[in-house]
């Protein structure tokens, strides 16, 4: 009986070396995950002799002057004031953002998160994996197999069901996969909602990295544009008679005969639920005609069945305003500062970028939270 425990117990020291001595690569470091990134930034020095971080992507570059302006202010407890750092980039997804702040050994007091603009530019995971991930993710929650692999991830390729991996240079620019081109049908409406689940995911996952090191996190929403045009209808919701209808609805307004076409745009919209063109053209009619509440809601609507999305919408601004909601996380409506002017005024310069007065708004809301956090320390 000794013998054979003795046996038992060398196979299992000699399991355990196998595990330890393979399958050593970075994706160990988040096995449940299908989308990673790697190797160290290289401005990272940088990053990390800033007191304000700002992250996420889009136009972060232009709150980067305010914040500062904010940051001299506090030069009598700061020997240079709160020292700024954009660390923000072009066409960045949420899986880069989180990997770059994790990289940084000296956190910064407050983190600045704007993002949700670059969720659909690089390829995440295939559909057709998104089960097995769910249940990936599920297994890491429980403590029995969060315990195992914080101490023998090598253990988790064993555990985990195998899904395709997609790793990234975190120093190489992002690939503009844009996912949802080559998906159809029912797979872009997949890869839509479980992309947007990864979102939220990840930006939980942010929060719960700076509470562990007693950091500030402040959300801001972004200034999407709703009026931005819509990319493609989704297959399920096209129907001849939806083409027709659309049709006659273009030739009415050829003809100005906008009351009509709006009337049947109505119509239609109640119809063709789920068609993002449908919902598009209905809104440029109401906001002709003055209708501007229903009008935003609209564009609103028409971006969010937009079956190859590419920008934030309302829907990554509300997971972003939930996510900090759960976590008790300052936020800061920048897109609802804006859209409280539609239909009265031009929201933004070329289609992109807010208006001047919107940035002088989120100044403001800036520099209260940042006020609040500067006294908490000094109490």
């Amino acid at each position: 009986m000794l013998n054979f425990l003795k046996l038992i117990l060398v196979f299992a020291v000699a399991s355990v070396a196998i595990l330890y001595f393979t399958k050593k690569d970075i994706a160990l470091s988040n096995p449940h995950l299908p989308v990673l990134a790697q190797g160290l930034p290289k401005d990272l020095g940088e990053a990390e002799k800033a007191n304000i971080l700002i992250i996420g992507n889009g136009v972060t570059e232009y709150i980067t002057p305010m914040v500062e302006e904010i940051g001299e202010q506090y030069k009598q407890l700061f020997r240079n004031g709160l020292r700024v750092y954009n660390w923000s980039q072009k066409n960045e997804g949420i899986h880069r953002t989180l990997h770059k702040w994790r990289s940084l050994k000296k956190k910064p007091l407050i983190t600045i998160f704007m993002g949700g603009e670059s969720e659909f530019i690089e390829r995440k995971f295939l559909t057709k994996d998104t089960k097995k991930i769910k249940s990936n993710i599920m297994k890491t929650k429980d403590p029995k197999f969060s315990t195992l692999f914080s101490l023998l991830p090598q253990a988790a390729p064993y555990v985990l069901s195998p899904v395709n991996k997609f790793v990234y240079d975190i120093n190489l620019p992002s690939k503009k996969d844009f996912p949802l081109k080559s998906l159809e049908g029912s797979d872009s409406l997949k890869y839509i909602e479980f992309n947007l689940k990864l979102y939220r995911y990840f930006l939980n996952q942010l929060v719960m990295d700076v509470r562990s090191v007693n950091k500030n996190i402040i959300f801001v929403s972004y200034p999407a544009n709703p009026k931005t045009k819509i990319h493609r209808v989704c297959k399920a919701s096209k129907t001849s008679t939806i083409a027709d209808t659309l049709y006659q609805i273009n030739e009415l307004i050829k003809k100005n005969d906008l009351n009509e076409a709006l009337r049947i745009s109505r119509i239609l919209s109640k119809k063709a639920l789920g068609n993002a063109e449908v919902f598009y053209k209905r809104a440029k009619l109401e906001e002709k005609s003055g209708n501007f509440k229903s009008a935003l809601r609209l564009y609103e609507l028409a971006h969010i069945f937009d079956c190859e999305t590419k920008e934030a919408n309302i829907v990554t601004n509300k997971i972003l305003q939930k996510v900090g909601s759960d976590y008790g996380v300052q936020f800061v409506d920048f897109y609802g500062m804006i859209l409280r002017d539609f239909g009265k005024t031009p929201l933004f310069l070329d289609g992109k970028i807010p208006q001047e007065k919107y940035f002088s708004k989120l100044k403001k809301s800036l520099k209260q939270i940042i006020s609040e956090i500067i006294d908490g320390l000094e109490n």
